[in-house]
C-alpha cells in the first residue's frame, strides 16, 4: 500500500513538472541558430503579455528574441511562423551573408527585425504589428529588404550608422509597405549627421499613401538601383554586390 503512494506520488510529480514544462517553458521561445534552418509547416508563439506594443519592451534581444544569428556567415533561415516577444522577433548581430527568406513574423514590442553590423537579406516575408515602434531596425552594415509585405506598424524601417566605417547602405526594393502610421524609413547618421554616410538604394516599392520620409531624420542620400544590381541581388551573390554598392556609392558622391 505504501508502495503504491509512492509511485502516485512520483507520477503526479512529474505530471505536474510535465504541464509546468509545457505551459510556460514551451512558450519562451528562444532558438539560437548555429546553421542552415528551414522552419517549414513550424509555429513558434510566445505568450509575453502585451507583445508588440512599445511601452511594454524589455530584456535582452539575445535572451528574449525568438530567433538568434549572431557571429555567423552564409546562413540561411527558411519559412515558418513567428509571434510574440517583448523584445525582437529575428535579432540578426555580426553576422555576414545571412539570408532569412518566407518567414511570418510579427508582434515584437521593440520591433520585429532588430539587424547590427551585418550584411543581410530579408525576403519574401511578411513582417507586422508593431504598436508605437518600428518593423524593422538596423545599425550599421548592409541591410537589403527584398519582395517583402511590411505591415501595421508606426514606422517601417530605422537605420543608424555609429561604426566608424565609410558608408551603411540600405536597399528597398520590390517591396509593399501597408498601414503605415507616420513614414517608411528614418536615417540617423550618428556620426556625420549634416552629410551622412548612410545610401537609400529604393525601386519598385508600394508605399500605399506613406511617405518614404518624415521632416525629422530623412535619409539624405538616395541612389536608384540599376540592372546588374538588382540581378546580383536576386543571384544572392553577396560579394557581387558589395562592390555594386561601393561602385554606385563613388559614382554618386562624384555628381
Amino acid at each position: 500500500m505504501v508502495y503504491k503512494k509512492v509511485v502516485l506520488y512520483i507520477l503526479i510529480l512529474f505530471g505536474s513538472l510535465f504541464f509546468i514544462f509545457k505551459f510556460f517553458l514551451l512558450d519562451k521561445n528562444n532558438i539560437i541558430i548555429s546553421s542552415n534552418k528551414d522552419f517549414i509547416n513550424e509555429t513558434f508563439i510566445n505568450k509575453d503579455k502585451g507583445c508588440g506594443i512599445k511601452e511594454n519592451e524589455k530584456g535582452s534581444r539575445k535572451k528574449k528574441s525568438i530567433v538568434v544569428i549572431e557571429n555567423l556567415k552564409n546562413i540561411k533561415v527558411i519559412n515558418g511562423i513567428f509571434e510574440c516577444t517583448n523584445k525582437s522577433i529575428f535579432y540578426i548581430n555580426n553576422s555576414q551573408n545571412i539570408i532569412v527568406s518566407n518567414v511570418n513574423a510579427s508582434k515584437g514590442s521593440d520591433n520585429i527585425f532588430q539587424i547590427d553590423n551585418s550584411f543581410s537579406i530579408i525576403e519574401n516575408s511578411n513582417i507586422s504589428f508593431n504598436t508605437n515602434n518600428k518593423c524593422i531596425e538596423a545599425d550599421n552594415g548592409i541591410i537589403i529588404i527584398l519582395n517583402n509585405l511590411i505591415t501595421n506598424c508606426t514606422i517601417a524601417m530605422e537605420i543608424e550608422k555609429n561604426d566608424g566605417s565609410n558608408f551603411v547602405a540600405v536597399v528597398l526594393l520590390d517591396n509593399t509597405f501597408q498601414n503605415i502610421d507616420q513614414n517608411i524609413i528614418r536615417c540617423y547618421d550618428n556620426e556625420n549627421p549634416e552629410k551622412s554616410n548612410i545610401y537609400l538604394f529604393k525601386k519598385n516599392n508600394e508605399l500605399n499613401g506613406s511617405p518614404y520620409f518624415s521632416t525629422k531624420h530623412p535619409c539624405l542620400n538616395e541612389i536608384n538601383i540599376e540592372e546588374n544590381l538588382e540581378k546580383a541581388i536576386k543571384d544572392y551573390n553577396f560579394e557581387k554586390i558589395k562592390n555594386l554598392l561601393i561602385k554606385s556609392i563613388n559614382n554618386f558622391k562624384e555628381t
